[in-house]
C-alpha cells in the first residue's frame, strides 16, 4: 500500500516539473499542488524560539482583550508580510498575528503561482532577515560599537522550515481568524495560570 502511494506521489512530481521543492518544506499535504490557487495558514518559527517580535501584553484602555505589542523588528516583519503583494501579485494576504517567538498569517493564492509556495515564503524570509540586518547595524552605528560586518550570522533569524494548513471546508477561515484574534489571550492565561496546564499522571 506504501509503495503505491509512493509510486503515485513520484508520478504527480514528474508530471509537476514547475514545482521545485525548497528547503522551506517540512510539513506538507501530499500531492497537493502548491502552486494553485488555495488559501492557507502559515506558521513561521523564530530560531531558537527568541521572543523577539513583541512583548505580551493584557487588557489596558485601549484594548478589550490581551495584545502583542511589536517590537522593532516586529513591526518590519508586519511590514514584510503585507508587502508579499509587491512580489508575488497572486498573493492576497488576509491576516497576520505576531506572537513573542512566532507568527500565524493567512494569505489567499488568488491564482495559480509562478513557482511554489515555499519560494514566497523564503522571499519574506529573506526580506525580515535584511529589515533585521539592517536594524542591527543601525543600532551598532548609534552606539558605535559593532560595525555591519562583525554581525555574523545571527541576522538569520528564521528556524528552518514553515509549517501550512490549508483551508478549504465552509467555515474554516472564520474559525482560523477567531484562533489567531485569541491566541494573545491563551497566551496570557497559560503564563499567568501555570497550575491550570500542569499535566497529571496516573
Amino acid at each position: 500500500m506504501e509503495d503505491k502511494r509512493n509510486e503515485q506521489r513520484k508520478q504527480w512530481a514528474e508530471n509537476h516539473p514547475e514545482i521545485q521543492a525548497t528547503r522551506s518544506m517540512k510539513r506538507r499535504m501530499a500531492g497537493h499542488d502548491y502552486c494553485s490557487s488555495c488559501i492557507y495558514m502559515i506558521t513561521l518559527v523564530v530560531r531558537d524560539r527568541k521572543p523577539l517580535l513583541g512583548e505580551l501584553c493584557g487588557i489596558d484602555a485601549t484594548h478589550d482583550n490581551c495584545w502583542v505589542r511589536p517590537s522593532e523588528w516586529g513591526k518590519l516583519v508586519k511590514k514584510e508580510w503585507a508587502g508579499i503583494h509587491r512580489y508575488y501579485p497572486q498573493v492576497r494576504v488576509l491576516a497576520l498575528q505576531l506572537m513573542l517567538d512566532h507568527l500565524h498569517g493567512v494569505i489567499y493564492v488568488t491564482e495559480r503561482l509562478p513557482r511554489h509556495l515555499g519560494h514566497v515564503i523564503n522571499g519574506f524570509k529573506k526580506g525580515c532577515n535584511d529589515a533585521w540586518k539592517q536594524l542591527r547595524s543601525e543600532d551598532c552605528e548609534a552606539r558605535n560599537t559593532l560595525t555591519p560586518t562583525t554581525l555574523g550570522d545571527d541576522h538569520n533569524l528564521w528556524e528552518w522550515g514553515y509549517h501550512d494548513r490549508i483551508l478549504s471546508r465552509k467555515g474554516q477561515l472564520d474559525t482560523m481568524f477567531k484562533y489567531l484574534r485569541d491566541n494573545p489571550r491563551r497566551l496570557w492565561v497559560k503564563r499567568n495560570n501555570p497550575n491550570f496546564f500542569t499535566a497529571i499522571r496516573g
